[in-house]
């Protein structure tokens, strides 16, 4: 189980990660499945969807177990509930302008 927080941000790089759970919610170990997941639906939605470029993912919540977690089930509930805050959120392009 985990849950995020989707952002617009401007960056150097399609994503930036913001990690605000403990280590009992889900142990670092499994961040790269986590991250595995982001990279994922962030290039998917890209691809589906030519205006998001760079986005800002906060976990803010998650839980583990401890046989059934691993760093593929994280890289697939990440994938889902990026899909499912996208679904629920509206995300308005972030345009620079020089004044």
């Amino acid at each position: 189980i985990i849950t995020l927080r989707l952002e617009p941000y401007i960056g150097p790089t399609p994503f930036l990660l913001v990690w605000q759970v403990t280590e009992e919610q889900i142990p670092q170990e499994f961040l790269p499945g986590v991250v595995q997941g982001i990279r994922h639906a962030v290039l998917q939605e890209r691809a589906e969807d030519a205006g998001l470029t760079h986005i800002k993912v906060t976990v803010i919540d998650g839980a583990s177990h401890p046989v059934d977690s691993h760093n593929r089930a994280y890289t697939q509930a990440t994938m889902l509930a990026f899909e499912n805050a996208l679904t629920h959120t509206l995300l308005v392009p972030v345009v620079e302008t020089s004044l």
